[in-house]
């Protein structure tokens, strides 16, 4: 039966709604500012003094924007969700299978050897990865194209990183005693068996 690790993805998407609500508030500030001191009438006197006319109320442009980053914010959310919640990494006895999806349809599997596997690291946490005590685990790969494997918002890191790092510790001293046993085999009959 695989170790499985997965995505805190409860937590992604509340750093998300943070991500989302620090722009927002952004985005009204800096409206704010620009109302107060120049005004956002003056978005539409430049057309004016180039002899265009325009009629825009800007309360109902405000909220027009308001709407559209409602909109996309719900797609951002939506989109992160879908592709946090397929995510998993299985680790089997030799090797290792991870499937990520995008864009809630691409599905995306591969398959590496322990044999391959070099390092694990962790990453480098951001802001909400300190908060949320979440963080990326860092796969390094040797003889493949693909250099590393990324284990992004993993809940406590360390503790994932030092779990992988026992598996295939284990999967390796399995590998030393066959060899050994297979050698001594080969001793054994090479002088003549029993």
């Amino acid at each position: 039966m695989p170790v499985t690790f997965k995505p805190n993805v409860k937590k992604v998407l509340l750093a998300t709604i943070f991500k989302i609500f620090g722009s927002l508030v952004g985005i009204i500030v800096l409206l704010l500012i620009l109302h107060f001191t120049v005004g956002l009438d003056t978005f539409t006197q430049i057309p004016a003094s180039l002899g265009i006319t325009i009629q825009i109320d800007m309360t109902y442009l405000m909220l027009w924007i308001l709407g559209i980053i409602l909109i996309v914010s719900a797609v951002i959310l939506l989109s992160t969700y879908t592709s946090i919640y397929n995510t998993y990494y299985e680790f089997y006895d030799n090797r290792f299978e991870y499937t990520k999806t995008n864009l809630a349809v691409f599905s995306n599997t591969k398959d590496i050897s322990f044999e391959n596997i070099s390092k694990v690291t962790l990453g480098e946490q951001g802001f909400f990865d300190g908060i949320f005590n979440t963080g990326p685990v860092v796969i390094e790969l040797a003889g493949l194209m693909e250099k590393e494997v990324s284990f992004n918002y993993m809940d406590d890191p360390l503790m994932v990183a030092q779990k992988i790092r026992e598996i295939i510790r284990s999967w390796q001293l399995k590998k030393q005693a066959q060899y050994t046993e297979k050698h001594k085999i080969d001793g054994i009959l090479e002088r003549g068996g029993f």
